[in-house]
């Protein structure tokens, strides 16, 4: 939905039966004849589609829509006549993409009021807000984390929550307010054109924390007067799961998340970017990415033969700390602004590739990853005749006895 075309203009179309028909177009032209053609094809069928909206007020009117509609209009501030599109807000004048924080007046009053809440009145708001794109995740993320140590903490639906879950829900719920003052421009770069996007790239960061683990993709574009921008398509984060995982597996399974979005972003969007590069700051996962997948044990095998099948491992990359770590480390506090690198991305990417961080991870030991079988393979050969054991466990216990005994 968001930043969907190669230029700014956008139509939608707000009643037709139970779904919304939403694009995005280079020119104000090519949106007009796109909008008569699906107007054409439904009127042949006899379905009459009315209240179209678009951030352009000439393409309504060429569509034959006299007056405005006045009955779906949201207010989140005075005069900021809003659409809902697909679940999020849009604001048509300034073509930019917000979010609505209007809660239940129970859990207003609660919150305002600064009482202790229940588990029940946690999960209603915590899920009151709607992000499809993930664009709110490093925030998002924090409030499905206390959720899932609530349920860890056998907190019944009605139970008062603890005393430590209480400072991290009001932390959480003070940066409320800020999320109702987000906006984020619908077209990712307004200015350019279509070879401009041609020469662009896509840059994928992981990361993973012993609570939940994300992935953020961007565009990377240089116009035609050297200016390099980027911007945000799309993040996503998940709680990690309830039953401990070691932080390398964590790290792996945010590179499958990551490369999970990487495809998903790539099939919803015209634009064919150049290059993908794809940021770890796990030296582990690095190196399992890099390495023969049936060389490892079944979990790491199967992750790592997913992210190969959709990218090559020459496209990652490691760096030591990046924009998704907003989504997995809070630190002290919440940290979230309009200016953190969440939304434009690293401010490396900024600059030339020269000036890029080193790729090359240093040196990992991973044994506790590798198949028994490969890890003795060579030696039982040379040592202990393997057909004598009656059992794989005689055999393990043999073979570790005579190499550290």
């Amino acid at each position: 939905m968001q930043n969907s075309s190669l230029g700014p203009w956008m139509v939608f179309l707000e009643s037709h039966y139970v779904d919304d028909y939403l694009d995005s177009f280079g020119s104000v032209e090519e949106a007009k004849q796109v909008a008569e053609d699906v107007q054409s094809v439904h009127r042949d069928g006899g379905f009459n589609l009315r209240n179209w909206k678009s951030n352009c007020n000439e393409i309504p009117r060429h569509l034959g829509e006299t007056k405005a509609v006045d009955s779906k209009n949201l207010y989140i501030g005075v005069g900021e006549a809003t659409e809902r599109v697909l679940g999020m807000l849009w604001k048509p004048t300034v073509d930019e993409l917000c979010f609505s924080t209007r809660m239940s007046d129970e859990v207003r009053a609660l919150i305002e009021r600064g009482d202790v809440p229940t588990k029940r009145q946690v999960l209603r708001c915590v899920m009151t807000l709607f992000d499809p794109l993930g664009l709110l995740a490093p925030f998002l993320i924090h409030g499905k984390v206390l959720i899932q140590d609530l349920w860890r903490a056998g907190t019944d639906w009605d139970e008062a929550i603890g005393d430590v879950s209480y400072d991290r829900w009001r932390k959480w719920v003070e940066m409320i307010e800020f999320v109702s003052t987000i906006r984020i421009p619908r077209c990712y770069f307004p200015r350019a054109n279509e070879q401009t996007y041609k020469r662009g790239q896509q840059h994928v960061f992981v990361d993973a924390s012993p609570t939940a683990y994300s992935c953020a993709v961007y565009f990377r574009v240089k116009d035609e007067k050297g200016v390099i921008r980027c911007s945000l398509v799309s993040g996503k984060a998940k709680v990690a799961p309830l039953k401990p995982m070691s932080i390398p597996r964590l790290e792996l399974q945010a590179c499958v998340l990551g490369t999970r979005m990487l495809k998903f972003v790539q099939e919803n969007h015209t634009i064919s970017v150049v290059r993908r590069i794809l940021w770890t700051d796990s030296t582990t996962a690095w190196h399992w990415i890099r390495s023969d997948p049936r060389n490892f044990k079944p979990f790491v095998a199967h992750r790592v033969g997913e992210i190969l099948e959709n990218t090559n491992a020459t496209e990652w990359r490691w760096i030591r700390s990046h924009s998704a770590d907003e989504a997995t480390k809070w630190g002290c506090g919440p940290y979230f602004s309009e200016e953190s690198q969440w939304f434009d991305g690293p401010k490396f990417l900024l600059k030339s590739e020269c000036d890029w961080p080193c790729s090359t991870p240093p040196s990992v030991n991973i044994p506790e990853e590798i198949r028994p079988s490969v890890l003795h393979h060579a030696t039982v050969e040379r040592i202990i005749y393997f057909e004598r054991f009656s059992s794989w466990d005689r055999l393990n216990r043999a073979v570790a006895y005579t190499f550290f005994a």
